[in-house]
C-alpha cells in the first residue's frame, strides 16, 4: 500500500464513492520484485486491479506463485529444518522515492510520522502474515520473521531499501519412519537371524544377500527423495550406510561360519589355535559348553576308547564261558590223536567253540585269534599245515582224519572272514576319530556364529541410537 496525492476526491462531490477499482497499466505503482527468484518469468504476479480510496490510499496485492533459490542443508535429513530468504525491493527506485517498512504492530501509533520515529523501530523489523497459511502435508511452517536493510551504493545518492523474510520451516518425519527408517530396522534385524540359522540348512548365504539387496532397494529410494548435493551426507543415508556395511560383513562371516562346519579331519587338522582361543577361551566367555569337554569332566570316556574297552570286557567274558578259549585241557581241534574229537557230537561243539572264539576275537583288535597275545600263526594252523598225519589203520582214524581235513579248510575261511572283519573295525575306529574332529569344528562354527550375533547385535543397536538420535528436530513434531 501506498499514498498517492493525485487520487484524492471528496465523496460527496462524486455521489459518495469511497474507492474505486483501475487496471494497474493506468496507474504509477512501485516495481517492487523478488530479487532471488527461480522463476522462467522472473516476475510471477498477475496483475490485478489496484484499489484506490478517495483518500489516496492505493492497494495492489496481485498473486502469485514464488520461486526462489534456496540453499539446502540435508545434514539431517529427514529430521532436518531449512531457513529460506525471500528478497523483496524495488528494482529501479532508490529510498528516496520508494521506501519500504514492515506493519508496525504497535497501534497506538497511528501516523506515518509516529511509525517512522518510533524508538523501538516497529517498522523495520516484523514478520510475514501466516493468518491465511494452508498446512502443508511435508512442511511445517515455524516462523516467517522479516528485517529491512538499507543498502547505500557508490551511483546513487540515497539508499536502496528491500525486506528480507526468513521462512523457517520444519520437515514432517512420519512419512520416512514408516516407509524408509522403519524397514531399514527391520532388516538390520532379520540380518542378525542369519546367524541363528543352522548351517546345516543351507540358506545362510542366500538369506543374507537377499537382505543386502533389499537394502540397497531402501537406499535408491532415499537418494529419490533427497536433493542432489555433495556438500554433506544425511543422517539417513549414513545409517543406511552402516546397516549395508553390518550386513555385508554378516554375509562375510556366515562364509567363515560355514567353512568352519563343513571341514573335516582329512583336510583340515583342528590346529591349537582354534582349540584353545575358539573352542576353550571364547565358548567360556559366551558361556558354551564343548560336548567332548562335557564328557571328559562327566567321567565318561571318549568314544573310541568306549569301543575298545567294551570289546576287550565283551572277550574277556567269552573267554571266561568257553573255559580259557583255546589251548586248555583238550584244546587241541586239529591235531590228530586228540580224544575229545569224536563222531557227529565233537564236530557239532568243535564247531560252535570256533565261532565263539572267532566273535571274541572281532571284538579285540590287538590280540590275536587265539587270544594269548602271540606273534605268528595259531597252533592250530601248524598243526593243519606243517604236522605229519599219521597213516590211517583202520577206521577210527579214517574218521578222524576226515574230520580234521573238514575244520582245517573251515579255518581257513575264518581266517579270511577274521581279516575283513579287522579292516572294518579299524576303518570305523578311525571314522569315529575323524567324527570327533568334525565335532570340534562344528563346535568352533556354533562359537563364531554366537560371536558373531552378539557383537552384530550390540552393533547396530548402538548405531540406530547414536545416529538417528543424534539429530536436533528428532523428538519435535
Amino acid at each position: 500500500t501506498w499514498v498517492d496525492y493525485h487520487f484524492k476526491w471528496d465523496p460527496a462531490e462524486y455521489g459518495q464513492v469511497t474507492k474505486i477499482n483501475i487496471d494497474p497499466k493506468r496507474v504509477w505503482k512501485p516495481d517492487i520484485l523478488l530479487y532471488n527468484s527461480a522463476d522462467e518469468k522472473f516476475d510471477a504476479t498477475y496483475p490485478t486491479n489496484v484499489v484506490i480510496e478517495h483518500t489516496g490510499l492505493m492497494t495492489y496485492i496481485p498473486p502469485g506463485m514464488f520461486r526462489s533459490t534456496c540453499k539446502i542443508d540435508i545434514t539431517w535429513f529427514p529430521f532436518d529444518t531449512q531457513v529460506c530468504k525471500l528478497k523483496f525491493g524495488s528494482w529501479t527506485y532508490d529510498g528516496g522515492t520508494v521506501d519500504l517498512r514492515f506493519k508496525c504492530s504497535n497501534e497506538s501509533l497511528v501516523t506515518i510520522e509516529q511509525r517512522l520515529n518510533d524508538p523501538l523501530n516497529c517498522s523495520v523489523n516484523g514478520a510475514g502474515d501466516t493468518s491465511t497459511y494452508i498446512p502443508s502435508g511435508e512442511w511445517n511452517l515455524e516462523e516467517i520473521p522479516g528485517i529491512r536493510h538499507s543498502n547505500l551504493y557508490d551511483c546513487c545518492t540515497y539508499p536502496f531499501i528491500d525486506l528480507e523474510f526468513f521462512m523457517k520451516i520444519r520437515r514432517r518425519k512420519l512419512y520416512y519412519i514408516f516407509n524408509l527408517i522403519a524397514p531399514c530396522s527391520f532388516l538390520a534385524c532379520l540380518a542378525l537371524l542369519s546367524f541363528i540359522i543352522p548351517p546345516d540348512a543351507g540358506e545362510k548365504v542366500s538369506f543374507g544377500v537377499t537382505i543386502l539387496l533389499s537394502l540397497t532397494v531402501f537406499l535408491m529410494m532415499v537418494a529419490e527423495a533427497m536433493p542432489p548435493t555433495s556438500d554433506a551426507v544425511p543422517v539417513i543415508g549414513m545409517y543406511f550406510a552402516c546397516t549395508m556395511i553390518m550386513c555385508s560383513l554378516s554375509v562375510v562371516f556366515t562364509v567363515i561360519v560355514l567353512n568352519y562346519h563343513h571341514r573335516d579331519a582329512e583336510s583340515h587338522p583342528v590346529p591349537n589355535w582354534v582349540r584353545k582361543l575358539i573352542c576353550t577361551y571364547l565358548a567360556t566367555v559366551l558361556c558354551m559348553q564343548n560336548p567332548a569337554k562335557t564328557r571328559e569332566a562327566s567321567g565318561q570316556q571318549p568314544r573310541t576308547s568306549s569301543f575298545r574297552n567294551s570289546s576287550m570286557t565283551m572277550r574277556r567274558r567269552r573267554s571266561r564261558e568257553f573255559g580259557g578259549g583255546f589251548g586248555g585241557a583238550g584244546g587241541g581241534y586239529c591235531g590228530v590223536g586228540s580224544s575229545g574229537v569224536g563222531g557227529s557230537a565233537g564236530n557239532f561243539e568243535l564247531r560252535e567253540r570256533s565261532s565263539k572264539s572267532l566273535l571274541a576275537n572281532v571284538l579285540d583288535l590287538e590280540d590275536d585269534i587265539r587270544g594269548g597275545g602271540g606273534v605268528g600263526p595259531p597252533t592250530y594252523f601248524q598243526n593243519c599245515i606243517g604236522a605229519s598225519v599219521p597213516s590211517p589203520s583202520s577206521n577210527g582214524h579214517q574218521q578222524q582224519q576226515q574230520a580234521a581235513t573238514h575244520q582245517c579248510s573251515t579255518r581257513g575261511d575264518l581266517a579270511a572272514v577274521l581279516n575283513e572283519l579287522r579292516i572294518i573295525t579299524k576303518k570305523i575306529s578311525d571314522d569315529i576319530a575323524d567324527n570327533e574332529i568334525s565335532s570340534e569344528w562344528k563346535f568352533a562354527a556354533r562359537v563364531v556364529d554366537r560371536l558373531c550375533l552378539i557383537m552384530f547385535s550390540c552393533f547396530t543397536i548402538v548405531s540406530t541410537c547414536a545416529i538417528l538420535f543424534s539429530a536436533p528436530d528428532v523428538f519435535k513434531g
